[in-house]
């Protein structure tokens, strides 16, 4: 079950940058992620148990789930953009 959303990811995560950061966009973008969302959620989540009990951890994934919803539907579709070459003004002749 962990597996399913890598798919997606390295697949459109690189699409969103143009060719000069693809890599460095895709992997900083990646990797950020997986820190901030492996290090908050548990450090918030700790004082939200105390307070309200499970229900304010499930409040707060919700919300995580309703946040991750939205940024995917502010991405734009990337099939008809045209990549430009990296370079192709400077190549020599």
């Amino acid at each position: 079950m962990v597996g399913v959303p890598y798919g997606p990811s390295a697949a459109y995560l690189p699409e969103i940058f143009s060719t000069r950061y693809r890599y460095t966009g895709a992997g900083m973008g990646y990797n950020l992620a997986g820190i901030l969302g492996g290090a908050v959620p548990p450090a918030v989540d700790a004082p939200l148990t105390g307070a309200f009990g499970g229900l304010g951890v499930g409040f707060h994934l919700a919300g995580l789930g309703l946040l991750s919803t939205l940024c995917v539907l502010a991405l734009r579709e990337t099939k008809d953009v045209v990549v430009e070459t990296v370079g192709a003004a400077t190549a020599p002749a």
